[in-house]
């Protein structure tokens, strides 16, 4: 492994032409310094110097050498200044569902961003459930998953209400005794647990629950009759769903912000603080 300590003295040697001066630019004796050239040299396919004569050249290998070394040590140099500063510098990490990152999220990740512009914001797709399990395990720093999320090391704050409508007229043949599809994403996403609810009311045996992970296929399925599906209000209208077949039936879900307790960070508090601030707990239905 690389050490910066050893790249400065090999540096210096090359730069002021000698291992006393070398010594002096470092604040320690020559002998660290032959050491340090030694071990460096050991890990490396040529030697760095031909010696002769207790005299050191730097040899054709040690020169390309060098030209690395001081773009590395520029480098090095940089980011110690950058971390040093008082201008924060951060990754946030963001997991969403889908309803969130393409409807609520866009506008004030765009107003954070702008706030804050030396934070990397970087957003990750995810059903609920594998959400909650890449905060625990530190993939996401926040998530914006459905809620409210209980759980002894997550902390959440309300984020927005939404709808699922309900979809479908169906007709392929249905009789008064059979059972009538109900389209839903898989058991990773918590509407299908609203849907499962909404089942156990209704008659026994009335519903049969159909996976199906794809909005566009569940349109299809619910236009032509083959059953019914409770679809998220903004999917109904960017998918532009007929109207005949949009019921006036809704389940209402609530999307929260959610973080690690035990992460008392700055930026994460910033985030959080930021999406609190904004009064906008209703996403807009277009329908």
């Amino acid at each position: 492994m690389l050490k910066i300590r050893y790249l400065e003295a090999f540096y210096h040697v090359v730069r002021l032409g000698s291992v006393i001066a070398a010594a002096d630019a470092l604040f320690c004796v020559p002998s660290n310094i032959t050491k340090m050239i030694k071990e460096l040299e050991s890990d490396l396919s040529a030697p760095l110097f031909t010696r002769e004569k207790g005299r050191l050249t730097v040899t054709t290998f040690g020169l390309h050498y060098y030209d690395e070394v001081c773009q590395l040590l520029a480098l090095a140099g940089d980011i110690e200044k950058k971390y040093q500063s008082n201008t924060s510098y951060c990754t946030l990490r963001i997991g969403a569902l889908d309803i969130a990152a393409d409807y609520w999220l866009p506008s004030k990740i765009i107003a954070f961003q702008k706030a804050y512009p030396n934070y990397e914001l970087k957003l990750y797709r995810g059903y609920s459930r594998e959400l909650e399990n890449g905060l625990l395990d530190n993939r996401y720093d926040i998530i914006c998953s459905d809620g409210p999320l209980k759980h002894p090391e997550i902390e959440s704050q309300a984020g927005f209400q939404s709808y699922l409508q309900k979809v479908g007229l169906p007709t392929k043949d249905s009789k008064r005794d059979s059972r009538i599809n109900v389209y839903s994403f898989g058991n990773d996403c918590l509407y299908r647990t609203m849907i499962e609810a909404w089942i156990k009311r209704q008659p026994k045996g009335r519903y049969h629950i159909v996976d199906i992970e794809s909005y566009q296929v569940i349109k299809a399925l619910v236009i032509n009759g083959f059953g019914i599906s409770f679809v998220p209000q903004n999917v109904i209208t960017d998918l532009q769903f007929p109207e005949n077949i949009v019921g006036k039936e809704l389940i209402k879900t609530e999307t929260c912000l959610a973080w690690a307790s035990f992460r008392n960070e700055t930026a994460i508090e910033q985030f959080i603080t930021f999406m609190k601030a904004d009064e906008n707990r209703i996403l807009p239905a277009t329908y």
